[in-house]
């Protein structure tokens, strides 16, 4: 709460890192802090049905899906 508060009065945009929805509960925890999030998908390795659950669970909470990004890494 209050890190991000602070990091928010300095810049426009601060972006959180978390370990993949996947492996626990710390993305949607956090995501809940910063009231916002984007989801990354890695190409032929994120199964779909997974991230269609992933963001359908933003749609029962506060948090605001800013989008899905597709990286190839």
């Amino acid at each position: 709460g209050l890190l991000m508060r602070e990091l928010a009065t300095k810049f426009d945009h601060v972006l959180v890192d978390t370990p993949a929805a996947t492996y626990g509960a710390d993305a949607m925890v956090i995501a809940a802090r910063c009231a916002s999030a984007i989801v990354i998908a890695r190409r032929n390795n994120s199964r779909v049905d997974l991230l269609q659950e992933l963001v359908s669970s933003f749609a029962g909470s506060h948090v605001k899906l800013g989008g899905v990004v597709m990286n190839e890494f």
